[in-house]
């Protein structure tokens, strides 16, 4: 009997396992159904998976926020701080997060402080400002603006005098010590640049307003020599003249200003100088005030951050970025701190530091709210004066939850639209793919999906980038047989000729990201083609008409306008400039409810103007191409790779790892991006980069590419056709980027440039050369977009030659 008990009791054992395991199953099974159907997509299992983790997960990452709320950022100050009429020494810190990645997060503090002014001595501060070739531009309009605001700090005080001297290929004395506030900042405002660089003749400067001087006991006097460029001119000729005025004036420190121009200080800037300071277009104010010695300094002045590491981590001290001071990355009690010292700075500073922190591996694609530090200390200090400190321990909230991608059918009118693909999640900073399903409606064509959304990133024609928010797709129709029809309605309207006029009238945004642009710039600014908007264009002129497929070009009837000028800075000028262009023209200038794309013009557009029709034997080739194979540059002919490696000056941006033929280490790209390519924005830090360049470990060899179409010493334009005034609608004084990139070699280094138009030819503006190690040059000029378009928008007007968009 035992013996059966027992066997029922295993029997009974074995069906309540197995009915334990089917009911898994069955929960299993159901938990995947219910998931998949929400998703919208069985063949999207990728995203089914990270839908899974987070129902497991999901709670983990809640944060100590109970109420689910995300915080943008958070402030710490000290009392009487203010913008404006602040109390004196007075500061302010700004700490904000935002995701850059799926996984990645960006924390930025933000610190500035007010003025404080030494008591007790009067200040005599001699001016000696560069306005050679180099400085055209923003840089100079920078010097321009911070010394003018410096002038007036000083001279604020009446017992303050200010001088100035100017040079380029010699120098000029503007004016000797004065109080007059309006005559100074009107000269320097006046300031233009021309020409080369001179360090000797405003050193003789110097002495000639010195000799009339008289020290005496209650004032400094101190003299700031700001140059952005080596000696060329009058050279080594400039370090006796420093010498001889350091025998005779022993009393005035010279203090050396390089702007940009790379972060090492050079060695002609030290033969000539005291005290030298490095600085770039953010940091000249400061370094101006500092240099000046006007201002009571911060014995000690410290930010202490603990970084929250439930959540995030720091990889390395590279990961963190600063304007000004030193930071360090140390470990207390396995949490990670960062120390930012901005001892000994002048009051009036404002310094920015950026870290850039990765989340934890199991927290990725799970939906939650994460704190991103723990507790930020401030500590301060200014001479004869109590260490105090204040510290907080509130801190930015991010956000990681999914956002729905939906596809709108913007049915036409009487139409009935099936097909239409199910909404999908996606995380922020994912991949997404449109739809590949193409909605039906009779009568009709489908011609594709538009981003209704504003401000999404499109890596190209079916692929953007999730943002932090959902996504909206509208179907684009059109009527079926456009391509009979189209020829139909050429035979009862005039076919639109090369130069002819369109009426097009766009209504666009799109937010331009200095991040992106520059190496000195954190702005961000909101370009606009809408009625009233700086960006707007209605005017333009035929490009192209392909009578088979139905598709007409149009260009800007006028550039150069100075109202749509965009700057691009450095490495991160080179590494975004086509990306950026085309982004800003498709926004700007599209309607995807017509099926009008834009982009920006590019060098194989040139080409393409430049092809002749009739062209004989000897000139198969249009002359832009022929011209750039013949002409030759520092003895490498155009195309041909360049002969030997950099050693010394190895400094190349981000992208240029990228690009097809480039060679770094030794190592040849055979593919990947050519000159008019690029299919993603690239940040400041990405790949170790600091401000979007890295050095190679050994040698750099890049290749020639860089060539002009015009013929110099001549001025014949290369472009010998109907399409020459198109794409010059100003003529000579036509100025505007392209979105292609181009490199120039030197002997012993070379620079990174990006294609313009100017002067009545293609050109090219150097950003970034591999000899420095920041900055390098800006330049600003007109953003010229291509929009296409079909036949069938175009409705004839009265006037010959002129259509209107319908």
């Amino acid at each position: 009997m035992k013996q059966m008990e027992n066997g029922e009791n295993c029997q009974n054992s074995r069906k309540a396992k197995n009915t334990i395991v089917a009911v898994l199953l069955l929960l299993a099974v159901m938990i995947i159904t219910v998931l998949t159907v929400c998703k919208g997509n069985v063949a999207n299992l990728p995203q089914v998976a990270k839908s899974m983790f987070n129902v497991n997960a999901g709670e983990i990452a809640s944060g100590p926020n109970e109420e689910g709320q995300a915080i943008e950022s958070i402030s710490m100050e000290t009392e009487g701080y203010a913008e404006d009429n602040g109390v004196p020494g007075s500061w302010h810190l700004d700490k904000s997060a935002e995701w850059t990645d799926i996984d990645k997060a960006r924390i930025t503090f933000d610190v500035n402080n007010i003025r404080k002014r030494k008591q007790g001595t009067y200040k005599d501060v001699l001016l000696v400002l560069d306005i050679s070739g180099s400085m055209e531009g923003r840089k100079l309009e920078k010097v321009q603006n911070d010394s003018v605001e410096l002038v007036e700090y000083l001279l604020s005080d009446s017992n303050n005098k200010v001088g100035l001297i100017v040079y380029n290929d010699g120098a000029e004395t503007i004016t000797n010590f004065t109080n007059n506030r309006a005559q100074l900042v009107n000269k320097i405002n006046s300031m233009t640049a021309s020409g080369c660089t001179n360090y000797n003749d405003p050193l003789k400067h110097v002495d000639a307003i010195m000799r009339n001087y008289t020290k005496q006991e209650d004032r400094e006097v101190v003299t700031l020599f700001l140059t952005d460029g080596y000696p060329n001119v009058d050279t080594p000729n400039q370090v006796g003249t420093y010498q001889m005025l350091k025998s005779k004036y022993t009393y005035m420190p010279i203090n050396g200003i390089q702007y940009e121009m790379g972060a090492s200080m050079t060695q002609e800037i030290i033969d000539i100088s005291d005290n030298q300071w490095v600085a770039s277009m953010y940091t000249l104010n400061n370094v101006l005030f500092k240099a000046a010695g006007c201002l009571v300094t911060y014995d000690t002045f410290q930010i202490e951050d603990v970084i929250n590491n439930e959540y995030f981590v720091v990889g390395t001290v590279e990961d963190i970025e600063v304007s000004m001071g030193t930071v360090r990355l140390i470990e207390e009690n396995e949490t990670q701190k960062i120390v930012w010292s901005l001892d000994n700075q002048d009051t009036g500073f404002d310094a920015q530091m950026i870290v850039n922190v990765t989340l934890k591996g199991e927290y990725k694609y799970v939906t939650g709210y994460y704190p991103t530090n723990k507790e930020t200390k401030v500590t301060y200090k200014e001479k004869l004066t109590p260490e105090e400190t204040q510290q907080t321990a509130e801190t930015p909230i991010l956000k990681m939850q999914p956002y729905t991608v939906t596809y709108e059918s913007n049915t036409p009118e009487g139409g009935n639209v099936v097909g239409i693909p199910n909404a999908e999640n996606y995380y922020p900073f994912e991949s997404v793919t449109k739809a590949q399903v193409e909605p039906i409606c009779e009568g009709w064509n489908f011609r594709g999906w538009e981003i209704v959304t504003e401000n999404v990133t499109s890596i190209n024609e079916d692929v953007f980038v999730m943002p932090t928010e959902n996504v909206i797709l509208r179907a684009i129709w059109g009527k079926q047989g456009i391509t009979k029809s189209m020829r139909g309605r050429i035979a009862t309207i005039t076919l639109p000729k090369v130069g002819d006029t369109v009426y097009y009238s766009p209504s666009g945004t799109y937010t331009w990201d200095a991040t992106y642009a520059t190496s000195s710039s954190i702005t961000k600014t909101v370009l606009s083609s809408q009625e009233g908007g700086s960006f707007r264009i209605t005017e333009w002129k035929v490009l192209s008409v392909d009578e088979e497929s139905g598709n007409v070009e149009i260009v800007p009837a006028e550039a150069s306008i100075s109202t749509r000028n965009v700057r691009f800075q450095g490495a991160q000028g080179y590494n975004n400039a086509v990306y950026l262009l085309n982004e800003a023209c498709s926004k700007l200038y599209s309607d995807a409810s017509k099926g009008i794309t834009a982009r920006s013009i590019n060098e194989d557009d040139f080409i393409k103007a430049g092809k002749r029709e009739k062209a004989t034997d000897t000139e198969q080739e249009n002359a832009l191409v022929r011209f750039r194979r013949q002409y030759s540059v520092y003895n490498v002919l155009y195309g041909n790779q360049v002969g030997s490696s950099y050693t010394t000056y190895r400094y190349y941006p981000i992208l240029y790892a990228s690009e097809k033929n480039s060679v770094i280490n030794g190592v040849k790209n055979t593919t990947g991006l050519g000159q008019n390519e690029q299919t993603k924005l690239i940040g400041r830090t990405e790949s170790g980069g600091t401000s979007g360049y890295k050095q190679a470990s050994s040698s750099l060899r890049p290749y020639q590419s860089w060539y002009i179409s015009k013929d110099y010493p001549t001025t014949q334009g290369l472009l010998e056709n109907d399409k020459a005034a198109v794409l010059l609608p100003n003529g000579e004084g036509t100025y505007y980027w392209m979105a292609s990139r181009c490199i120039l070699t030197f002997t012993q280094d070379c620079s990174y440039y990006v294609r313009y138009v100017h002067a009545g030819h293609m050109h090219a503006a150097r950003l970034f050369g591999s000899y420095i190690e920041s900055g390098s040059d800006t330049d600003s000029r007109g953003i010229f977009p291509v929009v296409s378009l079909n036949l069938d928008l175009l409705d004839e007007t009265d006037a010959e030659g002129v259509y209107v968009v319908d």
